[in-house]
């Protein structure tokens, strides 16, 4: 989960609430903030980021 509260984690909430913004996945920038603090803080986003990683390896170890 989102443990890190310095200016790390504040780079990446305001990075991906701006994202969700311009991906038409928020409303407004603010709701983009406070979705990507949400998803950090749940760690539903290191779960995703688990899930890519295995996807990614799994589809490597097939790669001949």
């Amino acid at each position: 989960e989102g443990r890190d509260q310095g200016p790390r984690r504040d780079f990446v909430v305001l990075n991906n609430g701006f994202t969700l913004y311009v991906a038409g996945a928020a409303e407004s920038p603010e709701q983009g903030v406070a979705l990507a603090q949400e998803t950090i803080d749940s760690g539903a986003a290191m779960r995703k980021l688990d899930e890519f990683a295995a996807a990614s390896n799994a589809l490597a170890a097939a790669t001949p």
